[in-house]
């Protein structure tokens, strides 16, 4: 189980923590912290289970409790509206890099689908293995907050409708893996360590090593009055949108922002 007094002793004093047995939702929940106590600090708050998880665009984020590292973060962040959703990037960044670095997951293929998701190479294909989903929240009187909520399947079965997309952590690691306790600590510090380092100019060559299906071709979701277009993934341009060719239009090298994007089989 997810354990306070671990959180709060590796998290320190420049941390506020709670910890919930079952919540609707993380997000939620620090959203309702963070407007009923407006001090512009930086917190983190965990569940064990959530009932109306959230994922990007709305989608739903299932769990099984006691499997899963469900986690809010959140401080003030002062920068140009402009430059918010690179956060999201780099908040990806500092989690594929840190579970990188754990002895048990030396080896393992982890990789970024832009913008918000973690993938694993596994025999039958990349696997998401962790979502993200990042917001801005306006507090009165105060700096806006960045709120970064985190989903990680760290153990365990997953959810039957999940097992064709999704894997587990457990399933691939090579060795033991920290406690989710460890892990919540170690991922919340990474993270705000690139978010407060952060000064407009994302890491592009970091983020383009770690870019998932770059050579390959994507079908993008350009929003309901556009079509699926299908582009040649190139890589990352340096205000975070995606870099590459048209499948049509071979010759020009665009960049794009798209609401999502798969592979073309």
């Amino acid at each position: 189980m997810l354990n306070y007094d671990v959180l709060s002793r590796q998290m320190g004093p420049a941390w506020r923590v709670q910890c919930h047995g079952e919540l609707d939702s993380t997000q939620t929940a620090m959203r309702t912290w963070l407007l009923q106590d407006g001090r512009a600090d930086w917190r983190l708050l965990a569940a064990e289970h959530q009932t109306a998880g959230r994922g990007r665009s709305g989608a739903q984020w299932l769990d099984n409790p006691g499997q899963s590292l469900l986690m809010t973060l959140a401080g003030p962040v002062t920068l140009p509206i402009e430059a918010w959703p690179r956060l999201s990037l780099l908040a990806g960044l500092a989690t594929l890099e840190f579970l990188s670095a754990q002895p048990g997951l030396q080896g393992v293929d982890l990789q970024l689908k832009w913008p918000n998701d973690l993938l694993v190479q596994t025999p039958q294909g990349l696997r998401k293995c962790a979502g993200i989903l990042a917001e801005r929240l306006e507090v009165p009187s105060q700096p806006p907050r960045w709120l970064c909520g985190l989903g990680l399947d760290v153990g365990g079965s997953l959810a039957p409708e999940l097992a064709e997309i999704a894997m587990s952590l457990c399933e691939v690691a090579t060795g033991p893996l920290p406690s989710r306790s460890e892990l919540a600590a170690g991922l919340a510090a990474a993270i705000r360590r690139e978010v407060e380092g952060f000064r407009g100019v994302l890491p592009v060559e970091r983020l383009g090593r770690r870019l998932a299906f770059v050579g390959q071709l994507v079908e993008l979701d350009l929003g309901p009055l556009q079509p699926a277009r299908q582009l040649r993934l190139a890589g990352l341009a340096h205000d975070g949108q995606l870099l590459g060719t048209w499948l049509d239009h071979p010759e020009t090298t665009v960049t794009v922002q798209p609401l999502a994007l798969r592979p073309v089989a």
